[in-house]
């Protein structure tokens, strides 16, 4: 997806950056740089760093609280990079297993303890998330 096309995309909605809310109200795209106007602050990143920076951008959803104004949670989700760099450590470490079983066992339990807080994490959030949608 191009630049443009995901930060319009972006345009009026609230995310969730470095565990603050931001509603992005505008941007502009320059020469070096790309600036984001939220309702809180100016964020402004180098064009070789927005991909990455747009990624920490999590998706909330809003709703209306009993006094009328406006809540959001945030759904954390992990990104497709981040699912492929577990995949791509994970075989790496079934490979150094099948090569020397006794030399790489304790990286093997070091990364596996790793992977399994990782996966309690996921599963945690998609209770939360559930439990959300249920209110």
């Amino acid at each position: 997806m191009k630049l443009n096309d995901r930060l319009e995309r972006m345009l009026n909605k609230t995310y969730m950056y470095n565990t603050n809310l931001y509603k992005i109200l505008s941007y502009k795209i320059e020469d070096n740089e790309v600036t984001l106007v939220t309702d809180k602050r100016w964020f402004q990143f180098p064009f070789s760093k927005v991909n990455k920076e747009l990624e920490q951008f999590l998706p909330t959803f809003q709703e209306e609280d009993d006094s009328g104004s406006l809540k959001s949670k945030s759904l954390t989700v992990i990104n497709e990079s981040t699912k492929q760099s577990i995949r791509e450590m994970i075989y790496e470490n079934i490979e150094l297993l099948k090569k020397d079983p006794n030399g790489n066992l304790r990286r093997a339990k070091a990364i596996n303890d790793q992977i399994k807080t990782m996966l309690d994490l996921a599963k945690l959030e998609i209770s939360l998330i559930k439990m959300i949608k249920e209110k």
